[in-house]
């Protein structure tokens, strides 16, 4: 079935968290604080299909779910095939590999001299500042390293080694960082390279 959008039918403003403050509802830390992290929590608010359900209870096995209020409201709860409900919920299909499959489809562990710094290019190197993203997007290409749920848990113990190799490499011109959203790096540990 397609997916068409009706934008009659999306929730404007804080659409199921009318109750909450302005205030709160534009906090980064209230929104990550209030994501909806269980089948328990989506199920207050929406039907979820039998694929659905079942990918919930395996999501902390690749890949977690966590979804804030604020992404929550764009999805149609009443469509299965909306794009953004497709993008966050997880579905039982995830946890099927091919044999063709690769954990690390980017070919970036292997230019990675320490965990969370990818060097592929000679005048650039990729810093991965975070393992936490305010949402967890089922297509991430780094599944393997974010929401913990495989246990790499890499930016606390190595971002003062990636910004040291950074700094060792005298050919680059370019620092790029991935952090999911900046929000999730934690303050102590945010020293610039």
């Amino acid at each position: 079935m397609a997916y068409h959008e009706n934008r009659a039918a999306w929730f404007e403003g804080q659409g199921l968290w009318q109750h909450v403050p302005a205030e709160d509802w534009q906090d980064w830390t209230w929104q990550l604080k209030n994501r909806l992290t269980s089948v328990a929590q989506l199920e207050q608010f929406m039907t979820l299909t039998p694929e659905e359900r079942a990918g919930c209870y395996f999501a902390d096995k690749k890949l977690s779910l966590a979804i804030t209020p604020y992404f929550f409201n764009l999805i149609d709860r009443d469509d299965p095939d909306c794009p953004i409900r497709k993008q966050v919920i997880p579905r039982a299909g995830e946890m099927q590999l091919s044999a063709e499959e690769m954990l690390d489809s980017l070919g970036e562990d292997e230019h990675s001299p320490v965990p969370g710094l990818v060097h592929r290019y000679p005048d650039r190197v990729l810093f991965l500042v975070t393992d936490r993203c305010a949402s967890y997007c089922r297509y991430c290409t780094r599944s393997r390293l974010v929401s913990n749920a495989q246990d790499y848990e890499f930016f606390i113990r190595s971002s003062s080694r990636g910004c040291a190799t950074s700094r060792r490499i005298r050919r680059c011109a370019t620092c790029c960082c991935r952090a999911g959203i900046r929000c999730c790096c934690p303050t102590r540990n945010s020293s610039t390279c």
